[in-house]
């Protein structure tokens, strides 16, 4: 190296000065330490400053599958003016809400984590109360599609059956293999029972109750719980709180059919029909619970994706095609590439009850 110094150092290199060798090496020890104190400081600061953006209160551990040692916070959504919760400023889920042609009521206190003190009303369906989402055109049934709710199933009194819960459904209960009993529903309970089994059913031109269900008790009562129902043109699947519990392909859960074989799912749809949210379309198997953030996909999302709605809400998948949520001025109807023909109906005879906060 060209101008190498006479005295052996490396170009450009300082020539030490008496008593510097002491300085320096006590300034490589201080240094790390001063990292260290700099790094916490600005942790410190980082974290007030996240709580001051989102302040909100610490919920129970365990509530609707958080992990203990999570806090949840609400912002809100000034969009739809929906409360939403945040989980460590990452995961997202949409708060619950309230009522469709039933009036609003306050949740139970197993939402109360949910909504991080909020506000919170839900959709109550007390056997006479049910909604029609209609449309004039645009197809709601899909070869592909998924359905999720988060629903809260009323515990039976004393030896009360409640036989099948609607949650919803564009077609007849029953078997008969004809128009009105094409299409699909998604229930709670086998016929006559409280079995507690969710259920997807879809007719065709030999059966009107082709179904898919869960194992006995995968539905608690009394407690919120989210539910999800695929169909992906081949095969139907059934989740319950994010997990698979029933599948057409896989021998998973129960499958009836006429011509004895699950897969692959023959059904004929009605796309057009209007869907009914706590009530057959013939006035049948009215829903005694309550019913909160009801979503159609156009698309048979993936056990992933239905995990990520359960854990953080409607925008974790991409936007729902149709999305019936609820506030205490009545039902949020939000659809997302269909057009604006879309309407509610209820029945607004019954008797409604008061709105109460949390």
């Amino acid at each position: 190296w060209v101008g190498m110094a006479a005295d052996g150092r490396a170009p450009f290199a300082r020539r030490r000065r008496p008593g510097h060798t002491a300085s320096r090496t006590q300034l490589r020890r201080v240094l790390p330490i001063l990292a260290v104190c700099l790094f916490c400081a600005y942790a410190f600061w980082f974290s007030q400053r996240a709580m001051s953006a989102h302040p909100g209160p610490a919920v129970e551990a365990g509530a609707l599958g958080h992990v203990p040692g999570e806090h949840i916070t609400v912002q809100m959504q000034e969009s739809a003016d929906l409360l939403k919760t945040t989980r460590d400023s990452q995961l997202v889920k949409e708060t619950l809400s309230s009522v469709p042609s039933a009036s609003p009521v306050a949740c139970t206190d197993d939402v109360k984590a949910h909504m991080a003190g909020g506000q919170a009303t839900c959709g109550d369906f007390s056997g006479s109360a049910y909604v029609d989402i209609q449309t004039s055109s645009e197809p709601f049934e899909r070869r592909e599609m998924t359905i999720s709710a988060w629903i809260l199933i009323d515990e039976p009194i004393g030896d009360e059956i409640l036989s099948i819960q609607t949650i919803v459904s564009n077609k007849h209960s029953g078997c008969s293999a004809d128009p009105g009993h094409d299409g699909f529903s998604v229930f709670v309970n086998a016929w006559n029972t409280n079995s507690r089994q969710l259920y997807l059913s879809w007719g065709n031109s030999e059966s009107g109750c082709e179904e898919l269900a869960t194992e006995n008790d995968a539905i608690p009562v009394a407690r919120w719980t989210f539910i999800a129902a695929t169909f992906d043109g081949k095969d139907a699947s059934l989740y319950v709180n994010g997990k698979l519990l029933a599948h057409t392909g896989r021998n998973l859960g129960h499958t009836r059919t006429a011509s004895g074989s699950s897969s692959p799912v023959r059904r004929s749809m009605k796309p057009t029909a209007p869907l009914r949210v706590g009530a057959h379309t013939d006035m049948k198997h009215y829903l005694h619970g309550y019913v909160a953030e009801l979503s159609l996909h156009a698309s048979a999302i993936s056990a992933q994706q239905v995990s990520a709605l359960y854990r953080c809400g409607v925008g974790a998948v991409g936007l729902p095609v149709l999305r019936l949520s609820f506030v205490p001025t009545g039902p949020l109807l939000e659809a997302n590439g269909l057009s604006r023909s879309i309407s509610l109906l209820g029945d607004d005879a019954r008797a409604s009850r008061p709105l109460v906060e949390l």
